[in-house]
């Protein structure tokens, strides 16, 4: 189009942020719209959790929010952050789900590698991140 030609090429990226998911009600329309996402013209290239998702559902009250992370890894989430309410855990049980999230399985989605979702450290001062490191991460 005329506006590429003008600024010379660019490049389009759709990042999908979600928080505070404390039940399992909404993520079937969650992953439904992610579905459609990635059939559109731009699909996304992130999905992110922006964290406060294991706690304090009532589900994860009484699993350790082993239920949430399976059903968030059938939703498309490709990143996660941990948000405080996550650590309402206790510590051996947030290290469970933790390696629940990341540990690399099968999906019925050809459009992704594998089902795995990527913690992000959010910790990190905004002078001390390096944005080629982030994007090389996606």
């Amino acid at each position: 189009n005329n506006m590429s030609s003008t600024l010379g090429l660019y490049a389009k990226v759709r990042i999908v942020a979600v928080n505070d998911i404390y039940e399992l009600t909404h993520l079937p329309k969650l992953a439904s719209f992610l579905r459609r996402l990635a059939k559109s013209e731009l699909p996304p290239s992130a999905v992110v959790l922006a964290g406060d998702f294991l706690s304090p559902g009532t589900l994860s009250a009484v699993d350790g929010g082993r239920g949430m992370v399976d059903s968030l890894r059938l939703c498309g989430i490709t990143h996660a952050s941990l948000g405080n309410h996550e650590a309402d855990l206790i510590f051996p049980t947030l290290e469970d789900r933790i390696r629940q999230l990341t540990k690399k399985g099968t999906t019925t989605d050809t459009s992704r590698r594998d089902d795995s979702i990527r913690i992000v450290n959010t910790n990190l001062r905004p002078s001390s991140v390096d944005s080629n490191h982030f994007l090389k991460s996606l």
